[in-house]
């Protein structure tokens, strides 16, 4: 365990709060009885209750509630993951200027919203040392995960078996800088292969301003290519949440088949903007709390202007004891304002990461919608076992036209491995079923 101390050598103004309490009685043992009680149900370390006045005929004591409002003189994280110090400064600097008290509770609201590493609210305890010194030491349990993951798909097209690999490597917090990295490959024998690099540093050069950058490669079915580069630099707002602004450039180069199929060649450039807010319990196996993501991409794709969006919504709620329920709501949507959407450039339905039980990217719509609902058991051990459906409807507006997923599966989660599984049909090709296999390794 590493500990980190912030020495602060200056104090805010004393602010006094005044609020009357009653006290039936005059003598003192009972009075101090009565004010160690109320003084224990306190947040604030440094309340006081002063005598204002007595009543000797009705026999009751009037005290008045003063609060000092200090500031802590010293700061302490206390962490079980190293950071380095101009992360640790960042953690402890909304604690700076502000009273020992409730106000600490709002400032931790704030870190786990804005930190994606913070999923439990820090806990706090205070420790008076030197003469009337205070020192807040805070508790912290950063939610870090790395993982290599491996995965694979089996379905049956057209009488023939139809096989999905995926490889994925996720490392965070590795240089003590919170940041993260992610590489991921896929490939099977119709979307030929799909590369995704992305980097995301939390602080750059120790100011609030953090940085994002992506890059995608995919080849599809041998019909076309597609690379996309981005660039998005991050801050944190209570309104707008994480909030990400940034560009992207793109190019979509299509082969002689593809064009001949009406996949045509695409430069395009674009400003995007993320708003993401994640207050699930967990990350890997959440089971209560809310996400929220807005993207939205506006720009020109050759002489045409275009906007791009995808909205993600995720609420978990309680059911009975052990049973909750998942309810996920997934929209993506492009249009262009002079002419139709090229349909190099529509967006892939079907497999585990969109419809399940529809054949893995086999679907190609401008916009689509699907609605999501899970059912979620949880074991004893950190074991999942799910039933869940899918329906996905090709705009948003209209629910007339529509195909559904549905099927059930595991997860287990240990301290090195997670493993899940999951068996899904659909009403788009009923004698077809589909397994998804994953595997995980903690690094």
């Amino acid at each position: 365990m590493r500990t980190f101390k912030f020495l602060f050598l200056f104090f805010v103004p004393l602010a006094s709060q005044n609020k009357d309490i009653k006290i039936p009685t005059l003598d003192s043992t009972q009075i101090k009885l009565s004010l160690d009680s109320l003084l224990d149900k306190q947040n604030s370390i440094t309340l006081e209750y002063h005598l204002r006045s007595y009543d000797i005929r009705n026999h009751n004591s009037y005290y008045k509630t003063v609060d000092s409002g200090k500031v802590a003189d010293s700061l302490i994280l206390i962490c079980n993951n190293q950071f380095k110090d101009q992360i640790v400064k960042h953690i402890l600097q909304p604690f700076r200027n502000i009273s020992i008290g409730n106000q600490y509770s709002i400032i931790s609201q704030e870190l786990s919203s804005k930190y994606y590493f913070i999923n439990k609210i820090p806990s706090f305890q205070y420790r008076i040392f030197g003469e009337k010194k205070i020192a807040a030491l805070i508790f912290l349990k950063p939610d870090f995960n790395s993982f290599l993951t491996g995965s694979f798909g089996l379905s049956k097209i057209d009488n023939q078996v139809d096989f999905i690999g995926e490889l994925d490597l996720d490392i965070e917090n590795f240089s003590g800088n919170a940041e993260q990295l992610n590489i991921f490959w896929k490939k099977n024998k119709s979307i030929s292969q799909k590369v995704e690099l992305r980097a995301f540093s939390q602080h750059i050069l120790g100011s609030e301003i953090g940085a994002l950058t992506q890059y995608n490669f995919e080849n599809y079915n041998s019909l076309f290519t597609k690379s996309e580069k981005k660039i998005m630099l991050h801050t944190f707002f209570p309104i707008l949440n994480n909030l990400k602004v940034g560009y992207l450039k793109g190019k979509i180069l299509s082969t002689k088949r593809g064009e001949e199929l009406g996949y045509t060649n695409r430069d395009f450039l674009a400003i995007s903007i993320n708003s993401e807010l994640d207050k699930r319990n967990n990350r890997l196996l959440p089971l209560s709390g809310n996400y929220f993501k807005l993207m939205v991409d506006s720009g020109l794709d050759e002489k045409s202007m275009y906007f791009k969006t995808n909205f993600e919504y995720q609420l978990f709620l309680q059911l009975m004891k052990r049973t909750y329920v998942k309810i996920q709501s997934v929209v993506y949507s492009i249009n262009y304002l002079s002419r139709s959407v090229p349909k190099s450039r529509y967006f892939k339905l079907g497999g585990s990461s969109s419809l399940r039980g529809v054949n893995e990217e086999s679907i190609l719509l401008p916009q689509f919608h699907i609605l999501t609902l899970e059912f979620i058991h949880q074991q004893k051990r950190p074991l999942q076992i799910k039933s869940f459906i899918d329906l996905g409807f090709d705009n948003f507006a209209n629910y007339n036209n529509y195909l559904y997923g549905y099927g059930f599966g595991i997860k287990q989660v240990n301290d090195k491995t997670i493993f899940s599984i999951d068996y899904s049909l659909s009403s788009y090709n009923w004698e077809s079923g589909k397994i998804h296999f994953k595997w995980s390794a903690r690094l």
